[in-house]
């Protein structure tokens, strides 16, 4: 299997359970509190060593309790952290997550994240190989981010890259994306074409190709994802689960289409597989805690194939 060089944030996770989302300046009693190890960047390099892939993390913690344990985390989980920094004085980033029955809100404070260099990058890919594998979001600066997927492309690397949280793009860009992974809002902040169009994904997708990228996921949560290219858009469902937590969906399924790519699949062959990984981890409380591994994902296809016969 081919390598995967993860660029992204490290956060840890402050997730209250909440009746519903105070107004200004209201108080709400919560029902729970919990802390778990997150960041976009690590949830996805997770879901990937989960799958059995060979996974580097580059990113950046600070010199807290909270950095020490999220790079515990990683290595336990199989990832290698050797191209993670230690920012003296600067705080680890945090992630305040509010759950309230079956919807997440998320506020991020990157802290440490905001740190992350192209020279960290420079080292990760000193011995990369073309055809390894590059997946980045927009949990760390602009500029390393879009440094690193030309980086990348100038390797021969294939890119992804989850635009989240969403901003504008340009063109430098996304001429450097192999793949685009954003959900629904997401997708409508990047192209502009509003959610409510009933050809709402077959337009974004349209558009993200004409602008130089050459295959696109659009999430859409309980109605699965939306895939196109330069000749097609098909719309492949979601499995039907007991939602618990949404938190890390999206991060579990652009890690497998990861692990996917590397070991030689098309995009579009590892979407049903995707969506299983997805659903497992709504079906379960927390981020990190509640990414399934492969023997996991396995056995649920196999249940929902049982179901269909």
């Amino acid at each position: 299997m081919r390598k995967i060089v993860v660029v992204g944030s490290l956060n840890m996770d402050m997730v209250f359970r909440i009746p519903a989302v105070p107004k200004r300046g209201e108080t709400v009693m919560g029902n729970g509190f919990f802390m778990n190890a997150g960041g976009k960047g690590a949830n996805q390099a997770v879901a990937c060593a989960r799958q059995g892939a060979i996974v580097r993390m580059v990113g950046s913690v600070g010199s807290d309790v909270f950095g020490d344990e999220l790079v515990a985390e990683l290595k336990q989980s199989g990832v290698s952290v050797d191209h993670l920094r230690r920012i003296p004085g600067t705080p680890t980033g945090t992630a305040l997550i509010l759950i309230t029955g079956n919807d997440n809100r998320i506020v991020v404070a990157a802290g440490a994240n905001g740190e992350t260099s192209c020279g960290q990058i420079d080292l990760a890919l000193a011995d990369a190989n073309p055809d390894d594998v590059y997946l980045t979001q927009m949990e760390i600066p602009y500029e390393t981010m879009k440094y690193g997927l030309a980086a990348a492309k100038a390797k021969g690397m294939y890119t992804i890259l989850n635009p989240a949280p969403a901003r504008h793009l340009d063109g430098d860009v996304l001429n450097h994306v192999d793949l685009i992974i954003p959900n629904e809002t997401e997708a409508e902040h990047i192209t502009g074409i509003p959610i409510g169009n009933p050809r709402f994904a077959k337009e974004c997708i349209t558009r993200l190709i004409g602008e130089g990228v050459r295959e696109v996921i659009i999430t859409l949560g309980p109605d699965g994802c939306a895939y196109g290219n330069r000749t097609a858009v098909r719309f492949v469902p979601a499995y039907p689960v007991k939602v618990v937590d949404t938190t890390a969906a999206g991060d579990t399924f652009v890690g497998s289409i990861a692990v996917a790519i590397a070991s030689g699949a098309s995009v579009q062959d590892a979407l049903p597989l995707a969506n299983a990984a997805a659903a497992l981890t709504i079906s379960r409380l927390g981020a990190q805690c509640s990414i399934p591994d492969t023997p996991e994902i396995e056995a649920f296809l196999h249940r929902m194939e049982e179901i269909g016969r």
